[in-house]
């Protein structure tokens, strides 16, 4: 037992049983309601005494409400009188000063998140505590409930209107509290509103993005393990599109990978790996990331402690936590998956007032993130920002020069950087002889995909006098540690240039290829970039480049600035069509480039992992994937889209990311369109299963095992059979 907990904490993949899962929870209540002493006042928690003057519960005090739970937790679950009469002390004091009758409502400064956050402790203690609380103590909370779910419904934050987006976690609470509440009181009516407002933040969601002050990964966790919650209660009520944008949703942080990079709301980061907090979907999906996580964190915090005050009494945490302890049943029947498959999104937001009150600001921002924990690409759109956003969050004095819309700005990796943009240029980016001209978006577009997720991006060069326009399509696909890209145009890429701009500290040069010796961010041994490339030429810039981000980024527990740039061009040779491979750490070995019947292919390999890559500009009939010896093979490949296929040293297929109308392994079928159509599935082989992603309908063979099972649903299927749009595990 001791042995398992241990390697939970380390985050390695062991399932326990339900009664240890709350036997942990016994011990994060002990140490919750010890560390809620440190705000004891002899009559309530908070930072400072109230004085007689108080007539109004202040700010972030009311989320001292949520030390009511713990202290019920730890009465509940260890028998402990001590806690048991604090949390009620808490709850007679407050409520005499602060609850309006007339109103029905806790009197504050900021009356919908303040009473959000009290009816959510109350609710929250009533269904996992409600045993040790006095009877008229619970009738006294049910009536405190029922005034204070009038109420919330009334109060939107700016969800309908665009008015200052940064609330949307304010809503997913209230979301939440209203369903708790709607349970607690057997209300329909108030489930009612509760299904309304969770409707109202689902419907800005756009892919593993929800909108909060901008399109990050920075604040989002905020209202993730509440929206989460009130999903497992409103679930029967929910259209099956709206489970797959939660199974998306679930996804926000690990597609970030941990590289919070020019956040909108919070400071910027860069952390080892991106978590998801969605414990309240354990109940409803298998999602073997999610039980991985919430259980690895239960076991750290029980371990060591809530290891700040936002953990110890914020409504965020409390959601969390409250939901792997009233899931641990389901909990214990997921088989744990920590590994990270590859994922995908991109948004954009636009809103008539940012935070500050500013008019007008928007920001579009999309992530590619290889599996494994592996490279991580921050794709961005930042020329509707407002500019007192960008001065304030990212240090800049002013948007670069000549700006590149939609395009490529970091490449991440093991918590360093190994691209960054500068704040002139706007490198990363198409670049001609001309500095005055500078790329125009066109479109753009992203991909999820278990195995490989890929971003589009058309972007025209504009001309001038006799200098026609040039059109340019660049394809992006992370490949786990690998960055891959395509550049085609039907013009000529002849007279262009990627630029691209880096931390540098030396550059050694080889055949067709350059490798980048690259100081640590915080520390640490050198860090090394590899490029490899087709159609194009390599040359370094003398110059030095100021960062376009120049607000402070915590690397770790270290607080640093990014370091001045240099820039290395890629002068494209050929006219049509090339390529590049960015190889952090020098990760993808024995590059090779070829070019046959209408398709380039690119090859590599990762340790014991052969790698192939197929771009086709125009239409084929078929594509040929040779993986090491194994011949995979793609009937109608999707033009102008990366088709991927990795085998292992035992040649058999470990992943897959295909937009075609058939895909064959070693002459065995493995899925064919449905209809007669193309269709996008990507599949990634995990141990002793298959996670695949599958974005059209699609007819699977038995080829990795005969079920699917759902994580958007929780369904099983047998296999041979169709498969809709879905994320399923294979086995």
């Amino acid at each position: 037992m001791k042995t398992a907990l241990t390697a939970l904490a380390a985050g390695m993949a062991f399932a326990l049983a339900a009664q240890d899962y709350r036997a942990e929870f016994g011990k994060l209540a002990a140490k919750g309601a010890e560390q809620s002493r440190a705000y004891w006042l002899g009559d309530h928690f908070g930072d400072l005494p109230w004085t007689d003057a108080d007539k109004v519960l202040k700010g972030r005090s009311s989320h001292d409400f949520a030390m009511i739970y713990w202290n019920f937790m730890d009465a509940r679950l260890n028998g402990n009188q001590e806690s048991l009469e604090r949390a009620l002390k808490e709850y007679e004091t407050m409520t005499r000063r602060f609850w309006r009758r007339d109103k029905r409502l806790y009197h504050t400064d900021y009356d919908f998140l303040m009473n959000t956050s009290i009816a959510l402790a109350l609710a929250l203690s009533l269904r996992d505590a409600g045993a040790v609380i006095p009877p008229e103590v619970r009738e006294d909370f049910h009536k405190k409930l029922a005034g204070i779910a009038v109420y919330l419904p009334t109060y939107t934050t700016a969800l309908v209107n665009d008015d200052d987006l940064r609330a949307n976690n304010q809503d997913a609470f209230a979301a939440f509290t209203l369903a708790l509440i709607s349970e607690e009181l057997k209300a329909p009516e108030i489930r009612q509103e509760a299904l309304k407002k969770f409707r109202q933040v689902l419907a800005k969601v756009q892919q593993s993005f929800w909108i909060e002050g901008g399109v990050d990964v920075g604040y989002q966790s905020v209202g993730e393990p509440a929206f989460a919650g009130a999903a497992d209660i409103l679930w029967d009520d929910l259209s099956r599109d709206e489970k797959k944008q939660l199974a998306d949703l679930a996804m926000n942080n690990p597609v970030g990978n941990g590289f919070g990079i020019e956040n909108a709301r919070s400071t910027s980061w860069i952390k080892p790996e991106g978590t998801t907090f969605s414990s309240g979907l354990l109940n409803r999906v298998p999602n073997g990331l999610v039980a991985a996580e919430a259980a690895g964190q239960l076991a750290r915090v029980a371990e060591k402690g809530l290891p700040t005050r936002w953990w110890l009494h914020d409504p965020a945490s409390l959601s969390f936590f409250s939901g792997v302890y009233k899931n641990a049943d389901a909990l214990a029947a997921i088989p744990p998956r920590p590994e990270h498959f590859s994922v995908g999104s991109l948004a954009c937001q636009i809103m008539r007032r940012d935070e500050n009150r500013d008019w007008h600001t928007g920001m579009e921002k999309g992530y590619l993130t290889g599996y494994g924990n592996g490279a991580t690409a921050i794709f961005g759109d930042y020329s509707r920002l407002n500019p007192v956003q960008v001065k304030s969050k990212f240090g800049a004095e002013h948007l670069p020069f000549t700006p590149n819309p939609g395009g490529l700005r970091y490449l991440g990796y093991r918590s360093h950087l190994y691209l960054i943009p500068d704040g002139q240029l706007g490198a990363p980016r198409l670049n001609s002889a001309d500095s005055s001209h500078y790329p125009q978006l066109v479109h753009r577009t992203l991909y999820s995909g278990a195995a490989a997720s890929e971003y589009q991006l058309t972007q025209v060069m504009p001309g001038k006098g006799r200098t026609a326009p040039v059109t340019v399509k660049q394809t992006f696909a992370t490949v786990g540690s690998v960055l891959v890209a395509a550049f085609q145009s039907p013009d000529s890429l002849r007279g262009l240039s990627y630029d691209f701009t880096l931390p540098l500290k030396r550059m050694e040069s080889g055949k067709g290829s350059i490798t980048v010796i690259q100081p640590p961010l915080a520390g640490g041994p050198e860090r090394k970039l590899a490029i490899a490339g087709s159609g194009v030429v390599f040359s370094l810039d003398k110059e030095r480049w100021e960062p376009f981000f120049k607000a402070e980024l915590t690397v770790g527990s270290a607080k640093v600035k990014l370091p001045l740039l240099r820039r290395i061009q890629a002068e494209f040779t050929a006219s049509q069509l090339a390529a590049l491979v960015f190889a952090p750490e020098g990760e993808a070995s024995d590059v090779k480039f070829a070019e046959k019947d209408g398709v380039m292919r690119i090859s590599w390999k990762n340790k014991d992992r052969n790698v192939t890559v197929g771009y086709a500009p125009a239409s084929v009939d078929r594509m040929v994937l040779s993986a090491g010896s194994t011949e995979c093979v793609v009937q109608a490949p999707e033009p102008g889209f990366f088709q991927v296929a990795e085998t292992d040293s035992r040649k058999q297929l470990t992943g897959f990311t295909v937009y075609g109308r058939e895909f064959s392994c070693g002459g065995k079928p493995v899925f064919t369109a449905a209809g007669g159509e193309a269709a996008l599935v990507s599949a990634l082989r995990q141990g002793k299963t298959v996670i695949a992603d599958i974005a059209e309908p699609a007819d699977f063979t038995d080829f990795f095992g005969g079920n699917a099972r759902s994580w958007v649903d929780g369904r099983t299927l047998p296999l041979p059979g169709r498969l809709e749009k879905d994320r399923v595990v294979l086995y």
